[in-house]
């Protein structure tokens, strides 16, 4: 499938609005969408490590957000998200690892 960087980027965009109006499962059907198209897109990814922090599902959100931190290790939002996943996760030594 090749879509254009430009439908991409409309494609996030409905995302946003997705996730502005609380309709989370259906921006991750989006999310996985881009992805699938461009596995290292950091906007998809970012907003899928999101949206399961958000619903709580902190396994998933740690895949993700490891995702991102390898594509860009200093996004302090993602590093945040995932300390306080590994700590909903009982692995506090991980997140204390993960600390500067």
């Amino acid at each position: 499938m090749n879509i254009e960087p430009e439908n991409l980027d409309l494609l996030q965009r409905m995302v946003d609005n997705l996730i502005a109006q609380n309709k989370l499962d259906t921006a991750i059907q989006f999310c996985d969408k881009i992805i699938t198209i461009n596995e290292t897109n950091e906007r998809a990814l970012c907003s899928k490590a999101l949206i399961l922090h958000w619903q709580q599902k902190s396994n998933e959100a740690i895949k993700f957000c490891d995702r991102v931190l390898e594509l860009s290790p200093n996004r302090t939002q993602i590093k945040l998200v995932k300390l306080i996943s590994l700590a909903n996760c009982d692995r506090k030594n991980e997140a204390m690892d993960d600390l500067p």
